[in-house]
């Protein structure tokens, strides 16, 4: 059987490492806490200047189930394009024109279900981005 004995100077350096990792992580947990506090006050005085002046003139806010959904899928599609991103291999003009071509599916749905107006304005954008897809496209290979 035998013994790992570990002299003082192992042991301090092996701590460091770790306290080092430690406090690295803590570090970013923070700055991603202090990103969205900031985000939130900005889009608190956002909504206090142009929409509470305005709320009783304006569309009504009604609370629908859906918003936490669409929230969840949200959240969901932004975790999936980061994980992607991390990976050292995936082309950023890849990943980027698949998150980008969800706007096809969104106006569809648009026109099919909600029966949206405006369709020319909103497929003048959609032939832009389609072009500018396009063109990341030739610029992969």
């Amino acid at each position: 059987m035998e013994k790992h004995i570990f002299n003082e100077s192992e042991l301090v350096s092996r701590l460091e490492v770790e306290l080092e990792k430690y406090t690295k992580k803590v570090r970013q947990v923070k700055q991603n806490k202090s990103y969205i506090t900031r985000e939130c006050l900005l889009m608190l005085v956002v909504m206090i200047t142009l929409w509470y002046p305005k709320r009783e003139k304006t569309t009504r806010f009604t609370w629908r189930s859906s918003i936490i959904l669409v929230s969840v899928f949200l959240t969901i599609a932004d975790f999936v394009y980061f994980y992607a991103l991390t990976d050292p291999d995936a082309m950023i003009s890849i990943v980027s024109m698949v998150r980008r071509s969800s706007v096809l599916v969104s106006f569809a749905g648009g026109v099919l279900f909600f029966h949206e107006k405006n369709l020319k304005g909103k497929a003048i954008d959609l032939i832009l981005i389609i072009v500018a897809m396009f063109f990341l496209y030739l610029g992969t290979k």
